[in-house]
């Protein structure tokens, strides 16, 4: 089996990250025993796959309700900026 190939540069670049020399050639080998190590899981059997999801996210069929919340008004008044009765957030994404 071939050896992947993992673009230090570029991953670091992606992640927004500095990595000394150290850091950038040690990455590979990390690389390496996580992949190894996700194989290692998608070979384990599933058991108790419906217990399982039950306990991840117990909440996650609960039933909607309505509940208070605060007057829009009050929560305008209070930010730095708003148009009309949106809130004005700054841009995050290019």
């Amino acid at each position: 089996m071939d050896k992947p190939f993992y673009d230090i540069d570029k991953i670091a670049s992606l992640a927004k990250l500095k990595l000394t020399d150290e850091e950038a050639k040690a990455l590979p080998r990390q690389f390496e025993e996580a992949v190894r190590f996700a194989s290692i899981l998608t070979e384990l059997p599933p058991s108790n796959t419906e217990e399982q999801k039950a306990s991840i996210c117990p909440n996650a069929l609960r039933e909607d309700s309505v509940s208070p919340s605060y007057e829009r008004d009050i929560l305008l008044s209070a930010t730095a900026e708003h148009e009309g009765e949106y809130f004005k957030v700054l841009q995050v994404i290019g």
